[in-house]
Parts: C-alpha cells; sequence; structure tokens
C-alpha cells in the first residue's frame, strides 16, 4: 500500500508492524515467507520508534508473506513454475 501525506501540519506516527525482521518459518520442508517493510520516502524505517510524516511524504506499507507448507521438490514442475509466477517462492533457488 503506498499512501502520501497530504496534510499540512505534520503527523506522528507509530507502526505495530510483525514479521519486518524475522520471516514466518515454513513447515514440513516449505520455505520462510517474506518479510514486512514499512517505508518513508523510500527508506525503510525502524518499526519501533516514532515517526513524523510531513506534507508530501510517502509512506509504503509492505504486509509480511506466511511461511509454506510442504516440500517445493514435492510438487509437480507445473505448480512450482505457478508458483514462481505468482513470486511465491524465490526464483534464485526455485528448481
Amino acid at each position: 500500500v503506498l499512501l502520501e501525506s497530504t496534510s499540512e501540519t505534520p503527523i506522528a506516527a507509530v507502526f505495530l508492524a510483525e514479521r519486518t525482521r524475522f520471516a514466518a518459518p515454513g513447515l514440513a520442508g516449505g520455505q520462510a515467507g517474506g518479510l514486512g517493510d514499512i517505508q518513508i520516502n523510500e527508506r525503510s524505517v525502524d518499526t519501533r520508534k516514532l515517526h513524523v510524516l510531513n506534507h508530501g511524504d510517502r509512506l509504503l506499507l509492505r504486509t509480511p508473506g506466511a511461511g509454506g507448507y510442504g516440500e517445493p521438490q514435492q510438487r509437480t514442475d507445473a505448480l512450482r513454475q505457478l508458483d514462481r509466477v505468482a513470486g511465491l517462492t524465490d526464483t534464485s533457488s526455485a528448481a
């Protein structure tokens, strides 16, 4: 989600975000999920601190992904290809 502040006065924000440092683990051989991220003006921020958004600041919220279930190698080639196309797997290590 990409948001832009249109407020003429500064906005104080604290983000209660999970899974920005450690990915959700996979189960039964599944791969770990993706990390979440919060960025202000294209820079990742510490979600445990207070931030001030000024007029025109852009806020990007990326939600984390869940860990996978089961070993990818046990899926058919066609299903693994669908996973890659959907961005559900790390293509650098996918078979």
